[in-house]
């Protein structure tokens, strides 16, 4: 199985979906909307940003068509990972 990366490769290479798992995405139309409502704003600032799970600019991609491999059990524990590393409880920098 693939997992892909910056976009959702099963919609990307739909010829490989047979054999893409999921995808990590990076959510830059999210960014660029919350960008462009800072400016509008007048509070944009500049400067490095790093997109997070929880302000929704990164993800993971739909399991298309291997959803029904994936056990409800791992549905859950990818949940509680995402909720961890939202919280801060599970770290993903050093």
């Amino acid at each position: 199985w693939l997992i892909g990366v910056d976009n959702d490769w099963a919609v990307t290479f739909p010829e490989f979906a047979a054999i893409i798992l999921t995808s990590i995405e990076k959510r830059f139309d999210v960014s660029v909307v919350q960008v462009s409502r800072a400016i509008m704003g007048d509070t944009f600032t500049g400067g490095i940003h790093i997109g997070t799970l929880k302000t929704g600019e990164v993800g993971l991609s739909p399991f298309h068509n291997l959803d029904a491999l994936v056990s409800a059990q791992v549905r859950a524990d990818l949940e509680q990972i995402m909720a961890g590393i939202i919280a801060g409880t599970i770290k993903t920098r050093p």
